[in-house]
């Protein structure tokens, strides 16, 4: 047996001059420190990217053999952030990364707008990630070799947050009997579209600049003001 296993290897080493038997690119991706906004915000998101892939199998040569990449090594990475599900819009395009080697990151910035109703809650930003690995090498003659690359796009999921916030839509407006010179008043529907609970909340109004209207009682206390009411 072990005079077959020894008889296999040489013939690999010999045959095809593969310095590789196994490995491939494995990333991993987060958004790199905060990790909250709120509604209607603007915010540059940093993603860290790590090659965590290793080359298993290694067959070490005297000549040297094969000078391809390691088939662990990421080539030519391009980035691409989408909205998914989340109330957000990406306002930057395909970023290239350049190679990842095993065991190195990159970082890349991108510009995301959040809906200003946006819902709180946790959503997952999908980034795709394309690049280019070797997948094979063969040794030709004794001094020429085949590299062979496959391209592959990875999807990886980034949790994005939504902060709670009270968002207040209003909804009707009201005036009747309202003359000049006279005193009438002004009904407003108002909700909370927001999914956070707004405590003590009292509701104003003031006079607009060069409004012929001034508001004599602008004050009403609700009190609680829950989603949704």
């Amino acid at each position: 047996v072990v005079t077959l296993v020894l008889a296999l290897l040489t013939g690999i080493v010999a045959g095809s001059g593969s310095l590789y038997l196994s490995g491939a690119p494995d990333l991993v991706a987060a958004i790199n420190g905060t990790n909250e906004f709120s509604p209607g915000s603007e915010q540059d998101i940093v993603i860290h990217v790590r090659n965590t892939g290793v080359d298993e199998v290694k067959i070490s040569q005297p000549d040297g053999g094969a000078s391809g990449d390691p088939p662990s090594t990421a080539r030519m990475v391009t980035l691409t952030l989408l909205p998914g599900n989340a109330p957000v819009e990406i306002k930057t395009n395909s970023q290239m990364v350049g190679d990842i080697a095993s065991g190195k990151e990159v970082f890349s910035t991108f510009s995301v707008h959040v809906d200003k109703d946006a819902a709180g809650g946790t959503y997952l930003l999908p980034l795709l990630a394309n690049y280019t690995y070797l997948a094979s090498e063969e040794k030709v003659g004794s001094d020429s070799v085949i590299f062979r690359y496959n391209t592959e796009t990875v999807r990886l999921d980034l949790p994005f947050n939504v902060r709670d916030e009270v968002i207040i839509a209003v909804h009707h407006v009201i005036a009747e009997d309202l003359n000049a010179g006279g005193d009438g008043y002004i009904t407003l529907s108002i909700e909370n579209t927001g999914t956070l609970t707004g405590n003590n909340t009292i509701a104003r109004i003031f006079q607009g600049d060069a409004s012929p209207i001034v508001p004599i009682d602008g004050r009403v206390f609700i009190g609680s003001f829950p989603p949704g009411a």
